[in-house]
């Protein structure tokens, strides 16, 4: 009986491990008869860089896509294989299995189930090895309209970009960026002599209306300002097999909205239809820290296009629920205004650099604490400390607007009269933002007078006592020469070596160092540490010239008598 048992069991599974074994040994012919099948198959060609991992219920199979397909049983097997022009993929053993149409989970669930039909006892993986290529057109408002490959895994802005990007200003001589076709448009005109006619104007393109008509019909609309702005996929989508791309010229009558006030990227954009509050914000970046979302207005034209209505905008409530009643559709030539906090986050402190003993950024409760106030915090200057050259620079725009300073700034040197020369020197020497204060006075001669009150950003600096004294210009060593107190001007020249040939030795000035001033030497006035002694050159007089000049004026003036003489008798 138990022999018969078994000799049954045999006869039940011997066809089963007939087949099994057949299929593998035809598999294995099969791959050692066709050159184009491998165990160990690599990737026909390196693949593409993604900007994310593909998604498979997203991706759509196509011709050019390649597949590896890796058989896990007793004699492990993988391929790598192309799928056809025609949509279909040729699995060895198996058969053509029809692709078209299927995402890439799918494509992977149906060559898997196809694999176990014939292949009971292997377990089947399919891979997506590299991504197809195809053509796709792109053309208007672009620099070099066309045909280019594309990748599957491409999107609008990348297929923009191999077209030369959108139009704009394009120099006039690269010739490999100008189209034939727009030699003879009108040429930006420049102030620049080198740069004219290199220039040319051309229609800019619009960011925000360009098509993407599929091969079934379909068009999408694409707005790459968004995407830059955003980072929003949907408004860029990818390309498909025989896309064309549409870029529309910007119109100058163009419908536009905007947003202002507390956002980070403020000013006019063109209209998309369909935007809402929410969407305007989002493409301006969004709200800066600064921004009081208990108050924003929304100013919209009226059908006369004079007359404007004031909306008030709960901002709390439209970028909490984007797209509910709050959040208001936008029309042409809508202004959305953004307040900011007054006051916020003022940056109460002030900076002390230099000779004192905790240098660095103090805190103020107000605009009215003093200066000796923060010295004091600061641990009060060192006995290195030169008070007499210390200075506070404030940012804070307090200044008077100079008139006068302005034009001159506009004038040649040589047009100016002695008088407006002089004022312009005076006003070019001095450091923009600069505080008069006197340390020596407030300090060591504790006179309160000169204690100023601080303002927020102030900056205060008290250098380090220089114990020399710079001699510079016609002198035959120029430079530093160690400070002797009462010391005069002789002293200092004869220790840079003396006067130059070229010395102007009576226009000698000190400048000093603690307030840039000129002086003349005198038996009052000596050299100070830090003062610098200037030597100016002996101006070069072209006397050849000048006696022309005066014989020419001279006959000039003679024949202005002889003119008048003869007319008068």
């Amino acid at each position: 009986m138990k022999r018969f048992f078994i000799l049954f069991i045999l006869l039940v599974l011997m066809p089963c491990l007939i087949e099994s074994a057949f299929c593998e040994s035809l598999l294995d012919r099969m791959m050692n008869s066709d050159p184009t099948i491998s165990r160990s198959s690599k990737p026909i060609t390196q693949p593409e860089p993604l900007e994310e991992p593909i998604n498979p219920d997203e991706y759509m199979m196509g011709p050019g896509d390649i597949l590896a397909i890796n058989l896990w049983s007793e004699l492990d097997t993988d391929f790598t294989l192309s799928i056809t022009p025609e949509g279909t993929i040729l699995v060895p053993t198996v058969g053509v299995i029809d692709l078209n149409g299927l995402t890439l989970r799918q494509a992977k669930e149906k060559i898997s189930a196809s694999v176990l039909d014939r292949y009971r006892k292997t377990s089947v993986t399919v891979t997506l090895l590299n991504t197809r290529t195809f053509q796709v057109s792109v053309a208007g408002a672009i620099y070099a309209p066309g045909v280019y490959t594309a990748h599957a895994t491409d999107r609008v802005s990348t297929v923009v970009e191999k077209a030369g990007g959108l139009i704009g200003f394009v120099d006039f001589e690269d010739k490999t960026l100008i189209p034939s076709y727009l030699a003879d448009l009108p040429k930006k005109k420049s102030t620049d002599d080198q740069t004219k006619e290199k220039m040319i104007i051309l229609p800019k393109a619009s960011k925000r209306a360009i098509s993407l008509k599929r091969r079934d019909g379909t068009i999408i609309s694409v707005d790459l300002l968004k995407y830059e702005r955003t980072g929003s996929l949907e408004a860029n989508p990818r390309v498909l097999d025989g896309d064309v791309v549409v870029i529309p010229v910007m119109e100058k009558t163009i419908n536009t909205y905007g947003i202002f006030g507390a956002v980070r990227a403020p000013g006019f954009l063109e209209y998309s239809e369909g935007e809402r509050v929410s969407d305007l914000i989002a493409i301006a970046n969004g709200l800066t820290l600064n921004a009081d979302s208990s108050s924003a207005q929304l100013i919209r034209f009226g059908g006369d296009k004079i007359s404007t209505f004031l909306i008030d905008l709960n901002l709390i409530s439209i970028l909490g629920n984007p797209g509910g009643a709050d959040d208001l559709l936008l029309r042409p030539d809508d202004r959305v205004f953004i307040k900011s906090i007054e006051s916020y986050h003022d940056k109460l402190q002030v900076k002390i650099e230099g000779e004192v003993r905790f240098p660095g950024t103090y805190w103020i409760e107000s605009d009215s604490v003093m200066l000796s106030k923060v010295l004091s915090r600061a641990g009060n200057p060192t006995e290195y400390a030169d008070l007499s050259r210390a200075e506070m620079i404030r940012e804070s725009g307090e200044f008077t607007f100079d008139p006068e300073f302005e034009r001159l700034k506009k004038m040649q040197v040589d047009e100016m009269t002695q008088s407006e020369y002089e004022y312009f020197k005076m006003r070019s020497r001095e450091k923009a933002g600069r505080v008069s204060i006197n340390l020596v006075k407030l300090l060591k001669e504790k006179n309160h007078e000169y204690d100023i009150p601080l303002r927020p950003s102030d900056e205060i600096f008290i250098p380090r006592q220089e114990l020399t004294v710079s001699v510079t210009g016609q002198v035959r060593n120029p430079g530093l020469v160690p400070f002797l107190d009462g010391a005069s001007i002789d002293y200092y020249v004869s220790k840079a070596g003396g006067y130059s040939e070229r010395a102007r030795e009576g226009k000698v000035r000190i400048i000093r160092g603690s307030t840039g001033e000129w002086i003349k030497p005198s038996k009052k006035h000596h050299p100070q540490a830090g003062d610098i002694v200037m030597v100016p050159e002996k101006l070069e007089r072209h006397y050849w010239q000048m006696t022309r000049d005066a014989l020419f004026f001279a006959g000039n003036l003679a024949t202005v008598y002889l003119v008048v003489r003869q007319a008068t008798k």
